[in-house]
């Protein structure tokens, strides 16, 4: 999405875009943490599923499971290492990188179905959640805040290892497209070595100005020959990418090479 291109900001509801899982949590004969496609979490995540013994019954609540620097930020490589199905790692793991359940939208609220319900009046069930199990005081239960557009964005620039914001129509429906805003970074990358797989040159392995490996990114150009092959190496990358924590790059895309 270009922002620029949106000249009503101001009538959607903005909120940061968390680096996470997306989960739905689902109580009926019991409660449960699921994926979109189905695979059941609750068990890698006791410090959310204990939390909610006063969920209405037949309620299904929609929203992102991550692990939480600040309200804009989530550190998705520790979200990875929660991922082990180990009874005592599962234990330790949730004390010590707890996660946290965000919730950002409800399909359904005590067996009635909300799906064509507008999003603004959906928000205001999530009020109500907030109010029955107390959301708002449990560390690893929360649900989204709302921004100002134009404040959000400007946090989220200004912030190192933010994703990015989702613009939402009011007045849409649950099936409605949301509007993302990914904030990429543009750096120089020397080229250090070339990935051969389908291709002669499928990718580019780089490094940052400290000599750091910082990924790879795909390479789709030509010429695609042994003598540029070995040219590339030892150029210089402009890449527009995502950065992990770790200073890796996320979602690269080649843009240019300079000797």
């Amino acid at each position: 999405m270009n922002w620029d291109s949106y000249s009503n900001h101001s009538t959607f509801f903005a909120e940061p875009k968390l680096d996470g899982m997306r989960i739905q949590i689902v109580k009926d004969d019991k409660t449960r943490l699921l994926r979109e496609n189905g695979t059941d979490k609750t068990k890698q995540f006791p410090e959310i599923f204990n939390q909610l013994n006063k969920l209405p019954e037949d309620t299904i609540i929609d929203g992102e499971l991550c692990i939480l620097e600040n309200e804009f930020v989530a550190d998705f490589q520790k979200l990875q290492t929660r991922q082990t199905t180990n009874d005592l790692k599962i234990k330790l793991l949730s004390k010590s990188i707890p996660a946290t359940f965000v919730a950002f939208d409800i399909l359904r609220y005590e067996g009635e179905n909300l799906l064509n319900f507008p999003l603004s009046d959906r928000k205001e069930y999530l009020k109500m959640i907030n109010e029955i199990v107390k959301l708002g005081n449990l560390s690893n239960i929360q649900v989204i805040k709302q921004y100002d557009p134009n404040v959000l964005r400007k946090n989220i620039d200004q912030l190192k290892n933010a994703e990015g914001i989702v613009l939402k129509d009011p007045d849409g429906n649950y099936d409605n497209k949301w509007l993302k805003y990914r904030k990429y970074l543009e750096s120089d990358f020397k080229v250090v070595g070339v990935t051969s797989e389908k291709r002669l040159i499928s990718a580019l392995e780089l490094e940052n100005d400290k000599g750091e490996s910082v990924g790879r990114v795909n390479y789709t150009g030509y010429p695609m020959t042994n003598e540029w092959k070995n040219k590339v190496v030892g150029m210089t990358a402009v890449v527009e990418h995502m950065q992990t924590n770790e200073g890796k790059v996320r979602f690269p895309v080649l843009k240019e090479l300079r000797s």
